[in-house]
């Protein structure tokens, strides 16, 4: 009898471990093709002064997991990566530095939401590990107006609605830019 509860005891105890070392996705950090456009809607409108909105609105973007800083002195929203928390060093150098074009992908498609979620910014700085990537409100408006006759104002961008609107209507389109950065934006 005893060596049946044994038995038993080391199998719960293998299960157990079983289960709990695997991770709970492949990928611990948020891409470009995981972020749900709903996430992003209830953040727009957000003013560069409020720390806290911003924060939310970043944690819901590609990497925003493995935000550490972030810095909104002269109306420039200034984030800085790094890996923390569940985010091993490994899995962050992996996402981040598996070559130039997902970073560059994830830094653009992260500036293109930011401009138009947070459109009272006057720029956009990313620091992860001794690379950074930074551009005025101004270029990205240049950019985007290129892109959709229909861009909203900075005044009308602070609706909610009209973001909201804008966002879902050009969801792909935005997604696109991003993945296809290397044909919209600059060598940044």
């Amino acid at each position: 009898m005893k060596k049946s509860k044994w038995l038993a005891f080391v199998f719960l105890l293998l299960l157990a471990t079983g289960c709990s070392s695997g991770k709970a996705s492949d990928q611990a950090i948020k891409t470009v093709g995981d972020v749900q456009s709903s996430s992003l809607l209830n953040d727009s409108g957000t003013y560069v002064g409020n720390n806290s909105d911003v924060l939310a609105l970043l944690s819901h973007l590609p990497g925003g997991e493995t935000v550490k800083k972030l810095n909104l002195s002269d109306e420039r929203i200034a984030v800085t990566y790094e890996a923390k928390g569940t985010i091993s060093d490994e899995e962050f150098q992996n996402y981040w530095f598996s070559g130039d074009q997902n970073r560059n992908k994830t830094l653009l498609y992260n500036a293109i939401h930011l401009s138009l979620l947070v459109p009272n910014a006057r720029g956009y700085e990313f620091y992860v590990q001794g690379k950074s990537m930074s551009m005025t409100r101004d270029e990205m408006r240049k950019i985007l107006s290129d892109e959709f006759a229909d861009l909203p104002s900075e005044d009308e961008l602070m609706n909610e609605e009209t973001a909201s609107e804008f966002l879902t209507t050009h969801e792909g389109k935005l997604e696109k830019m991003a993945n296809d950065y290397e044909d919209y934006f600059d060598e940044k």
